[in-house]
């Protein structure tokens, strides 16, 4: 499962293991889940996920920190996989974590923010604080870099859902947009998003749009703490003035 074998040789690995219900495997998982690839994070996700017998491992995974809950693609049903066990504890603990509604896990700074929603936003000005802020990783009405998810539709969501995305980035971060570092046999370190790879090369998307190929043989150490490449913290250096034009200029549909 390590990421310098070949994609192919490490899915075929994890399809073995799924036939098997030793829960020594799962342990082993998640004390290597830093270096497995998106691809197979999303796997070994659904091993988590799906057989309730690794529904505690999961979850003192997740109270330990060995495991974040963006790293696991928690959409509604996956959630309910958890929150509706038959076991009491079970659901107690997911609980704990997240709801129906949803996961969140900055609830300090969103209710902080919260007053922003009250205030009328003006577009230009959030069109600026967009490029400022935002266009080095989002695409939206042909501004930015190609890195994150692109923004063009991002007009359908409301005004508070806006708001959680942009202050919990790691609530329930897609998988493909988990930041990697790549350090290298000369001591460097590079940030981003897996934007490739094959069994003699990984490529990553930096910020900015920058992409860079890794020779498998330059690799020291290939790792991910599962947050999203996007920065929590953006409240710090946000009004509430600024933060409703932000949402003002998301919100304008597209002509």
């Amino acid at each position: 499962l390590d990421y310098e074998n070949p994609r192919s040789l490490q899915q075929a690995t994890l399809q073995q293991l799924r036939q098997a219900r030793d829960p020594d495997i799962v342990k082993r998982l998640i004390e290597i889940w830093p270096r497995l690839t998106p691809p197979i994070r999303s796997q070994a996700s659904d091993l988590l996920i799906y057989r309730p017998e690794n529904h505690d491992r999961l979850l003192s995974a997740l109270e330990s920190g060995k495991l974040t809950l963006g790293q696991l693609n928690l959409d509604l049903e996956r959630r309910r996989r958890l929150l509706r066990s038959e076991n009491p504890n079970i659901r107690k603990r997911a609980n704990a974590f997240f709801s129906d509604a949803g996961v969140v896990t900055r609830r300090k700074a969103i209710e902080s923010m919260r007053p922003a929603l009250n205030v009328e936003g003006d577009p230009a000005s959030g069109k600026a604080l967009f490029k400022k802020a935002c266009a080095s990783c989002h695409t939206i009405q042909g501004m930015g870099e190609p890195v994150g998810p692109d923004l063009t539709d991002i007009a359908r969501k409301s005004p508070e859902t806006l708001l959680h995305d942009i202050l919990d980035p790691n609530a329930a971060v897609d998988p493909q947009f988990i930041a990697y570092v790549v350090a290298t046999e000369n001591g460097n370190f590079w940030k981003g998003i897996m934007a490739g790879q094959d069994k003699k090369s990984v490529l990553l998307r930096m910020t900015g749009g920058k992409t860079k190929r890794f020779p498998r043989e330059q690799i020291a150490e290939l790792s991910s703490n599962g947050l999203s490449l996007m920065p929590e913290g953006l409240e710090s250096s946000f009004s509430h003035q600024e933060m409703a034009d932000l949402l003002a200029f998301l919100q304008q549909r597209k002509k």
